[in-house]
């Protein structure tokens, strides 16, 4: 998960149990869905616009689409910023 970029982490259904080590929790919405090779990269809204990309079958199992809410987690040794 990265904040502008597209360094892998975890996304969560909205309202699910917190797992894992990982500190950083949002709430957000998915706003697009783009597959790149073997893995998706996710669009979200949240107050700094950021990317999450995960695998294919991960998107899948967690049925992103835009429109859908989620929790993104992520390590803050995850977290990359990028220029636009």
């Amino acid at each position: 998960f990265s904040a502008g970029s597209n360094a892998p982490d975890a996304l969560a259904p909205a309202g699910s149990e917190r797992t894992g080590s990982a500190q950083n929790h949002l709430a957000v919405e998915v706003v697009s869905v783009t597959a790149v090779g073997n893995r998706v990269r996710a669009g979200l809204a949240a107050p700094q616009p950021l990317v999450a990309e995960l695998s294919d079958a991960s998107a899948h199992e967690l049925g992103l689409a835009p429109g859908a809410p989620v929790i993104a987690t992520w390590k803050a040794a995850a977290t990359r910023l990028v220029q636009q």
